[in-house]
């Protein structure tokens, strides 16, 4: 509420709202439900082989009318082969656990009444529908401003799963690996949809995506005896994804199923595809064909018309440029202990390669005054901008602005050093006398460097120097643990 001058006072708040001359009460008020069943099975025997199972059916209140129930069972087998006695005489194997499942899950990723068509109304909607002929007293309308879907339903996952556990050299090495196949069926997003339906966008379950990859986990003690122990760690994870169904429309009569250029969406690629014009470099002074055909200028992006096989630069010379997908993560750390003293180091890293991790970076190219006299300031160094003595074919003249097509992609692989802590153990005779069980103390920092040729201020999240972000920071601590 507010305007309680009658009451002599302006901030009653809440328990005063009767007594304000303007009375508004505001709701934001959700419900969600959800309700499963659980059914599990397991079985061991002999310490050597294992099987579990189990089924599960889900329901959720936030999808559509006539989808809102879910089934999902799983299954899985392994085998303790080094418990075999053909296994008995290979000594530098301690320990191999073979293993396999299949198994399926379900995703409700999505917000309560989210599958139905919602409304507003009011003025506060933005939605001046004046009903009223009058100046006295305006009556406003009711606007749909989404679309909703009725058949909306659980997203599901198929997923085939097998590798082995193994210890080696007298457990001085640890080999883990899986590899996984999975079929994501109905996965929910936002579809673009024509403007002349009134709406831009609508909850839609797309058809199909696949996902193959490997993850490998490597351990190993390097050194130990009395004194000295030193174990490293490595982990790898690799996962490719290649969209196998859409919606099943075949708009254009060739036979196959339409790509959705809008989302970028393409049949039999990865999700997370770059679509658009090739640049194949910097347009020079002796590209007179080119710079006829297309009316530009020299030191301006020049692009591929060829790749629809006539010349001249139209939309059917788009094409995938790459992907924003990872080709792979990396993550390796290593621990040194010497007597009392402890010494941690773990470096993590996205990479690319192979047109993979790349992203839209148009700032690490300048495409407008104000921008590079920004950048110019932030950086305190300059690019070697295009000019008839300053040849390059990687960055445009300076006074290049952006003609719709430049996207200044860049690879946003990065490695960083994660963590680095130097720790104490105090066993000294004073510690138990003060009745601490153990006393730790430790200098620790996080996010120490950052390695990558990223422009920007972040190459994880992606985001260049005018995004309105700031690197990750890096931390220093001192401290100490105490367990009494």
């Amino acid at each position: 509420g507010s305007d309680f001058s009658d009451n002599g006072n302006t901030t009653l708040g809440l328990g005063g709202l009767h007594k304000a001359k303007i009375q508004r009460l505001d709701f934001n008020t959700i419900k969600r439900t959800n309700i499963g069943y659980l059914g599990r099975f397991s079985y061991g025997y002999d310490g050597k082989y294992y099987f579990t199972a189990s089924y599960r059916r889900d329901g959720a209140s936030v999808f559509g009318a006539r989808n809102k129930w879910g089934n999902f069972a799983a299954a899985g087998i392994a085998w303790r082969i080094t418990e075999e006695r053909f296994m008995e005489k290979f000594k530098p194997l301690n320990n191999l656990k073979l293993k396999f499942s299949w198994g399926q899950n379900g995703n409700q990723g999505i917000s309560p009444y989210a599958t139905l068509s919602q409304a507003n109304n009011g003025s506060g909607a933005g939605n001046f529908y004046e009903f009223s002929d009058t100046g006295e007293k305006v009556y406003y309308g009711i606007i749909q401003t989404t679309l909703g879907n009725a058949n909306l339903g659980w997203e599901s996952t198929d997923a085939l799963n097998t590798g082995f556990e193994s210890a080696w050299l007298g457990s001085r090495l640890f080999v883990d690996v899986d590899f996984y196949h999975s079929q994501t069926r109905d996965q929910i997003f936002e579809r673009v949809i024509p403007s002349m339906t009134g709406f831009s966008r609508i909850y839609a379950s797309m058809g199909q995506v696949n996902n193959t990859g490997i993850d490998i986990t490597v351990r190993s003690v390097n050194l130990q005896n009395k004194n000295l122990t030193w174990t490293t760690g490595l982990t790898f994870w690799k996962n490719n994804n290649k969209l196998v169904k859409l919606y099943g429309e075949d708009l254009d009569g060739d036979g196959k199923e339409d790509d959705d250029i809008a989302s970028n969406l393409f049949i039999g690629k990865s999700l997370g595809a770059i679509y658009g014009y090739k640049q194949v470099g910097i347009v020079q002074e002796d590209d007179t064909e080119y710079i006829a055909a297309m009316g530009t200028l020299p030191g301006n992006p020049k692009y591929d018309d060829m790749v629809d096989g006539t010349p001249g630069l139209t939309p059917d010379d788009r094409t995938i440029l790459g992907y924003q997908k990872e080709n792979f993560r990396l993550n390796v750390s290593s621990t040194l202990r010497y007597r009392d003293f402890e010494l941690y180091v773990m470096a993590v890293g996205i990479f690319g390669g192979n047109d993979r991790y790349l992203k839209s970076n148009p700032y690490a190219f300048r495409q407008s005054e104000s921008d590079r006299n920004t950048i110019d300031e932030m950086t305190i160094f300059h690019r070697p901008y295009w000019t008839p003595e300053n040849r390059n074919n990687t960055y445009p003249h300076v006074k290049f602005k952006n003609d719709g097509r430049f996207l200044g992609l860049q690879d946003r692989t990065w490695m960083r050093i994660q963590d680095i802590s130097l720790s104490y153990m105090v066993n000294m005779p004073w510690v138990k006398s003060c009745n601490i069980r153990s006393l730790k103390i430790f200098l620790a920092a996080k996010n120490v460097a950052v390695f990558t040729n990223w422009f920007g201020t972040d190459p994880e999240l992606g985001t260049g120097w005018m995004d309105g972000t700031y690197p990750v920071m890096a931390s220093y601590s001192l401290g100490a643990n105490f367990s009494f």
